[in-house]
């Protein structure tokens, strides 16, 4: 099997880098390990483009254009894959996409951004979240669907953080560190060590998601005991010796509906670092019951302080929470078990591990089988349940091999079976002694609209029920109206409904009158 691999930010520098050994491998979730697991990769090729729309075309123009093969895209973020999803839900695309989802899936602001999400979520085939609750959160919105979400065990690469150390060797781990960029929430942080004294070393960007650091840290005047290091860039590695140094890791965030600061846990875990954190639901685990650390809640400097205080004056117990830190990251969340969970899912998209495994099932020797109460003839076709029945919306396309949720349009079917008749009927043939004028005249059939030729003699004569095939037509035209009345009523957004609904009955009425016209024009020519 082989995945194109779609990073938001420069894969091609971030590969390079964790193949030198200068870049923590988990930031490619898993893309790394993934040919250990018998999964080829094949890396997008980064661009920087800041417009939105440009950055679409440009993704969706790669990958479409690609021309080594693969069979599924595999992608850390949605964010650039717009078009390519949409391709998907139009079932314009064939191949699965299988995403990283970071927030919880949440019901839009108004009702056409609400129904653009939902097919927009029908393109995606698969998504991985960081934890339980951003999937419960994720379920109280009509568009999540269960069996395409998993949670996955996304953890720090060990390997490189133990050549880290060694590389690194610190003889005494000294004060509190704290880094990230994201929702950081400084003005408490900074009023709780101000008040203790004890030593601290933020590391963050002058700006990040509308937070504008400088100021914030300008006006909260910090003491000295407090040591500001702006960053710019992305560089974990450097980090990553900042955060090595310290004896206790600190994340003070905002109060968010997502893993805010999950980086910097994971980091900590694999340092074996006592960690202080504000209480996130959304974490994918529970930092006071592994042991690992202390939370407090959110803007609370008071209960900060008290921390703080007791790392500082209890160092076997924060010993203890580095040792069960580490603990935690070799047993659960690491690199190898991320990507291992993350394979398992691709290949569950492998078209031609499928194909093996249901070999293998249909190949499988049949020991005594239960009695049944009504025993097939055949045994060894095996066929898929189809799914249990969902509330149609107008997102619903026909999966196969179900049938489809809105009622199927066979209107060019029935046209065509009106052509084919009329082809298809035998040549005139004229009766026995019949004249010019018996020639033009039909000769009614009252079986079948369009028939074969009846009578004998050198000509035929096509018969032609007109009554019936008015009758027809009409049903047709009927049916045609019936079925843009149905859909309507499925549908939320009526006025566009309503005008399909009318182009289907000017399209039937059209189809009448040219089948109408080339009748006449049939019977006019053989006179």
């Amino acid at each position: 099997m082989k995945v194109y691999f779609y990073h938001t930010q420069d894969l091609n520098m971030i590969h390079k880098k964790w193949k030198e050994g200068r870049f923590p491998g988990h930031f490619l979730y898993g893309a790394t390990h993934l040919p250990e697991e018998g999964i080829e990769v094949v890396l997008h090729k980064y661009k920087s483009i800041p417009s939105r729309c440009r950055l679409m075309w440009y993704v969706a123009w790669s990958i479409l254009t690609c021309r080594e093969h693969f069979d599924a895209i595999y992608a850390t973020h949605w964010d650039g894959l717009e078009l390519i999803i949409f391709l998907r839900a139009l079932h314009l695309y064939r191949r699965p996409i299988i995403i990283w989802h970071h927030q919880p899936i949440m019901e839009a602001d108004s009702k056409m951004r609400e129904m653009t999400a939902r097919l927009f979520y029908k393109g995606i085939d698969h998504m991985f979240f960081f934890s339980e609750r951003l999937i419960q959160e994720s379920l109280k919105s009509p568009k999540a669907n269960p069996d395409r979400m998993q949670v996955c065990p996304w953890g720090a690469d060990l390997v490189s953080y133990d050549r880290l150390m060694k590389e690194y060797p610190v003889e005494e781990h000294v004060g509190f560190v704290s880094t990230g960029k994201e929702k950081r929430d400084m003005p408490t942080l900074i009023r709780a060590f101000s008040a203790t004294g004890q030593e601290l070393n933020i590391y963050i960007a002058y700006n990040a998601c509308g937070d504008n650091y400088v100021e914030i840290l300008n006006d909260l005047r910090p003491s000295a005991n407090v040591h500001i290091n702006f960053i710019k860039g992305f560089i974990p590695n450097e980090l990553a010796q900042k955060v090595w140094a310290a004896k206790f890791v600190v994340i003070c965030c905002q109060e968010t509906n997502y893993t805010v600061g999950l980086t910097t846990l994971v980091e900590a875990l694999a340092f074996g670092l006592p960690v202080i954190s504000t209480r996130n639901e959304t974490y994918p685990f529970d930092i006071e019951a592994e042991g690992v650390g202390i939370t407090v809640p959110y803007y609370d400097s008071v209960a900060w302080e008290k921390a703080i205080r007791f790392l500082v004056s209890n160092p076997e117990e924060a010993e203890e929470m580095g040792r069960k830190a580490r603990e935690l990251a070799e047993r659960t969340f690491n690199l190898e078990n991320c990507a291992h969970e993350v394979a398992k899912a691709l290949k569950a998209f492998d078209k031609h591990i499928v194909k093996e495994e249901k070999k293998e099932v249909a190949q499988e020797p049949q020991a005594t089988p239960e009695p049944q109460a009504t025993p097939t003839p055949q045994t060894s076709n095996l066929k898929p349940q189809p799914s249990p029945p969902q509330e149609p919306t107008i997102f619903d396309q026909p999966a196969e091999p179900t049938s489809p949720k809105i009622p199927e349009f066979r209107v060019s079917k029935e046209i065509e079976d009106f052509y084919a008749d009329i082809k298809t009927s035998s040549p005139l043939k004229e009766e026995g002694g019949n004249s010019t004028n018996e020639k033009a005249t039909a000769k009614v059939s009252t079986t079948l609209p369009v028939g074969e030729g009846q009578g004998g003699g050198s000509a035929s004569i096509i018969s032609i029920n007109t009554d019936a095939l008015k009758e027809k037509m009409r049903e047709a035209q009927k049916q045609l109206v019936s079925w843009g009345e149905n859909i309507k009523e499925q549908l939320p957004e009526k006025e566009q409904v309503v005008r399909f609904g009318s182009n289907l009955k000017q399209w039937g009425i059209k189809q009448y009158g040219k089948m109408k016209e080339m009748v006449n024009s049939k019977l006019a020519n053989r006179k």
